[in-house]
């Protein structure tokens, strides 16, 4: 609900709403460079550092649009609301012109040169800034670095099970529960097993028509070597291999399924595609499609 309600947000428009403030108050400046002592180089200063600062609302915005756990007050505590209460750029130019920043550009006439070391105020609100910008950009990254921790995609590897169905060519009355003799679901690359899934146990249901079920629920041991790593690292395998200890070799496949969960949050299907097996194994070599939403 929250996002939804964020969803018009113009972040855009915070950012030309800024641009167009620094524009004006430039100009502004400008008048007194002359007067009260601003040279060229701070005023350059100032445009790039108020430039980046309409560059982190911008940025800033448009975190706050998907990530619930940000606040109003949170938002207006980093930036500043415009045009509702002073911001870092507004109080910057009120230090160096000792004029405020609301009034009318019509109005405005030159004022008289101020008693205190202007360019000096002025580099030293804008090292001041400088250092708010750096700490926004702190927060950004870790705001960003919080989204990505909580997007399934990018998290690492933590558990993984496979529910696979294969169905054989075969008129033999079973329906039996192997209880200690499963199978397994490898994801491969070449001739390494990125990641395997086992059971010590599997089902085996005669269903009609010279059609048998072998069935198993395959779970990912605690102590493999892909506990840790990213998701993503599935998206090299090459090919699923699967096995089951109670079918004989040699197999005619007619079809069938495997379902992947990884982090009981990223669910990756296969379907097993007819074949002739010629070991004790079945291959998958169309994967592409079920690892897309890993790329």
């Amino acid at each position: 609900m929250v996002i939804e309600e964020r969803k018009g947000l113009n972040c855009g428009g915070i950012y030309a709403q800024t641009r167009l403030k620094i524009d004006a108050q430039l100009k502004l400046a400008s008048k007194f460079e002359a007067s009260a002592g601003l040279g060229p180089q701070t005023l350059a200063n100032l445009n790039e550092t108020a430039t980046a600062l309409g560059q982190k609302r911008r940025e800033f915005c448009e975190l706050y649009k998907v990530t619930p756990e940000l606040n109003k007050e949170d938002y207006f505590r980093t930036y500043g609301e415009l045009d509702k209460r002073e911001s870092d750029l507004d109080l910057i130019f009120r230090t160096v012109t000792n004029k405020d920043s609301s009034d009318s550009l019509k109005n405005l006439q030159t004022v008289a040169p101020r008693q205190t070391n202007a360019p000096a105020d002025a580099n030293a609100a804008l090292t001041e800034l400088r250092q708010n910008l750096s700490q926004m950009d702190l927060r950004v990254s870790n705001v960003e670095t919080k989204i990505q921790e909580l997007d399934p995609l990018h998290q690492t590897i933590k558990a993984a099970t496979a529910t696979v169905e294969v169905f054989i060519a075969s008129g033999d009355a079973i329906n039996t529960h192997y209880m200690d003799s499963g199978g397994y679901l490898a994801f491969a690359k070449g001739q390494d097993a990125l990641m395997v899934v086992t059971s010590l146990d599997c089902f085996g249901i005669q269903q009609g028509g010279n059609r048998l079920l072998y069935r198993g629920v395959f779970t990912l041991d605690a102590t493999s070597s892909i506990i840790g790593k990213p998701i993503s690292t599935l998206k090299d395998a090459e090919y699923v291999q699967i096995g089951f200890k109670p079918m004989a070799q040699k197999q005619q496949v007619l079809q069938g399924r495997a379902i992947v969960t990884v982090n009981d949050s990223v669910r990756l299907e296969f379907q097993v595609p007819a074949q002739q097996m010629t070991q004790d194994f079945i291959v998958i070599r169309d994967i592409a499609s079920a690892l897309a939403i890993l790329k």
